[in-house]
């Protein structure tokens, strides 16, 4: 099997993995792309002597059967965040300098309906959480985000009330 980052560098998506707008039409066109492109029949032989990493048609399907499901697509999206590689080519980024806080120490802003958080290295707002991301992990009680200036992260932990 190859070895590839994530799903979202299977499909060709790997500059989008933080991107909630993805549409499923987008999504579907970027898995029949990359089954046209790594499809074993479409493959020169010298392409593949200069690719050897490339995905094999099952983990293509594997990437769009996980991605296109909401649920399995958030499970996905936490594992990659919590694997530190965030959905990233680049593997070596990891949480370090995170902050653990409860959804309450953060400002709520009723203009934007976010909520927000000012970071140590001076940015305004550094975090910015929206409903919608805490409906993607209100399974896991916990959110992980970066900041928008400089390398830090914040866990933010919440209970859903039903």
């Amino acid at each position: 099997m190859a070895e590839i980052s994530n799903f979202y560098q299977i499909l060709g998506l790997v500059n989008r993995q933080d991107d909630s707008t993805i549409t499923p039409e987008q999504l579907r066109q970027a898995y029949k792309q990359a089954l046209l492109h790594h499809h074993p029949d479409k493959q020169v032989a010298s392409r593949t002597k200069t690719h050897p990493q490339a995905p094999t048609v099952d983990e293509i399907s594997k990437a769009y059967t996980t991605l296109s499901d909401p649920d399995t697509r958030s499970q996905y999206d936490r594992k990659l965040r919590l694997d530190g590689t965030c959905g990233r080519a680049d593997a070596a980024t990891r949480h370090t300098g995170m902050e653990t806080v409860d959804l309450e120490e953060l400002n709520f802003d009723e203009v934007s309906g976010t909520w927000i958080r000012e970071c140590r290295c001076g940015s305004k707002p550094a975090y910015v959480i929206t409903e919608a991301e805490l409906e993607k992990t209100a399974d896991f009680g916990e959110l992980i985000t970066g900041c928008k200036g400089c390398s830090l992260w914040l866990k933010v932990l919440f209970t859903v009330e039903e």
